[in-house]
């Protein structure tokens, strides 16, 4: 194993290559970023098109290339799982927190050579635990927060960041109240999840339409929490844009947020003998048993999970593993140049386990966040939260970061991965581009003609 210097230096140089390339001489072009809105978009303009961007920037580090220690310190915050049955979710996005940061820190820290301290808190399971943890942060004097992996904590987290009009970058966060009921300087750093994030053109839709066409019966059993709830209106609104007869839809199962077992759930799923399962789940204690369980009681059919990543597989094993397909907005090309070197960088930190999306989008959000430090070229609040939107560059999975006008992250699709042939890490199942949906009159999702 490289050490981890090395490694870092290595990812470094890579990128400085790339972003030589991408912006001068080379035939590859930035797609633009989108310019900041005075204030937060409301969910109603989610069917308006992108207004045109301005030129996507990919902001310099510090050329000195080491940090002066006599330069105060950049303090920054991520809130995460670290405690309950998510903690191996937490644990994946600190690890790209920390890579992101000592990335920068490795070419000579922001500003002038001031060193990126990251501080870590715990996001909990709800708004007691988060909303503790977010006045924790800014009285340590953080100047930017990462965070918010689920929608039962990332929109409370918000209210607290809004109060300060803090830079904010939201991680797996899965509701679009960041942004509809948020502020200029809040965004995310993962794709659409639902219709008022990118209307009817998100990941849900497209895994349901899947499943959906690999058996006419869909039950599910869900985690307590916002996103799932979230999860279940579009699901809906999905079947009720088919207006398929044949097409029946079971009401998911609910079981404690960070509880990690659903056995029950799951086994009364099962008993309704339903064609497809949605495990709206996440944490390698939750998913495993819940998979495990599926599968002892005979259930052959396609599992999907909102979770489903190399840990999980690895301890799954090959026959249970079977069928069973993990959702993301992206995850990593193999053949890709950006995501070996990902994969290189985050070996000292997440030893064997291969690159997740928990840890690309904590990366990335981490990146995105830093860069609009650099950007700003200063610790002001409003030119960091304007800079957000105007900084790009390539992303562990190949693509050009850039946001829409509601500050959601541009995905063109999402993929279903299940573990490779060799057994020891997760690949692209299928690529399933965001089905065009429109508000039907009846208020459902109906496929555009």
């Amino acid at each position: 194993m490289m050490k981890r210097t090395v490694l870092i230096g290595v990812l470094g140089l890579m990128v400085l290559a790339i972003v030589g390339f991408a912006c001068g001489g080379g035939d590859a072009e930035a797609p633009a970023a989108a310019a900041p809105a005075a204030k937060a978009a409301p969910a109603a303009a989610a069917a308006t098109a992108v207004p045109a961007p301005a030129a996507a920037v990919m902001p310099a580090e510090s050329t000195e290339g080491k940090i002066n220690e006599s330069l105060p310190s950049i303090k920054t915050a991520l809130l995460t799982y670290m405690t309950g049955g998510a903690k191996a979710v937490g644990d994946e996005q600190i690890w790209g927190y920390r890579l992101a940061i000592d990335e920068v820190n490795a070419a000579g820290g922001l500003l002038g050579g001031r060193k990126v301290v990251g501080k870590e808190y715990d996001e909990g399971y709800g708004a007691e635990t988060v909303v503790a943890s977010g006045k924790k942060a800014l009285a340590d004097n953080a100047v930017a927060v990462v965070g918010g992996a689920d929608a039962t904590t990332c929109v409370p987290l918000m209210e607290i960041m809004k109060e300060k009009l803090m830079p904010f970058v939201a991680t797996t966060c899965g509701s679009e109240k960041v942004t509809t009921e948020g502020y200029h300087g809040a965004v995310h750093a993962t794709g659409p999840r639902n219709s008022l994030q990118w209307e009817g053109q998100n990941l849900v839709a497209a895994n349901t339409k899947f499943l959906w066409e690999q058996g006419p019966k869909l039950a599910g059993v869900f985690t307590d929490s916002q996103y799932c709830r979230n999860v279940e209106t579009e699901i809906k609104l999905v079947h009720a844009g088919l207006a398929d007869p044949s097409l029946e839809l079971i009401d998911p199962l609910y079981f404690p947020y960070d509880s990690p077992d659903s056995r029950v759930e799951v086994t009364k799923a099962v008993a309704q003998d339903p064609d497809v399962l949605y495990f709206c789940q996440w944490g390698k204690q939750q998913v495993v048993a819940a998979v495990k369980t599926a599968r002892e009681l005979g259930f052959e059919g396609p599992i999907i999970v909102t979770v489903y990543e190399s840990g999980e597989a690895m301890e799954l094993g090959p026959e249970l593993n079977q069928n069973t397909f993990g959702a993301s907005p992206y995850y990593f090309d193999p053949d890709s140049q950006f995501s070996v070197a990902f994969d290189k960088a985050i070996t000292p930190y997440a030893g064997d386990l291969k690159p997740t999306f928990s840890m690309e989008t904590a990366y990335t959000a981490t990146k995105l966040m830093l860069g609009a430090i650099a950007k700003a070229g200063s610790l002001d609040s409003e030119l960091i939260r304007d800079a957000l939107y105007e900084v790009s560059f390539i992303t562990p999975y190949g693509e050009w970061l850039t946001l829409d006008y509601k500050g959601m992250r541009r995905t063109p699709y999402t993929t279903l991965t299940h573990i490779n042939d060799a057994g020891d890490g997760m690949k692209i199942a299928h690529k399933l581009p965001f089905g065009k949906w429109v508000v039907g009159p009846d208020g459902g999702l109906i496929e555009a003609p």
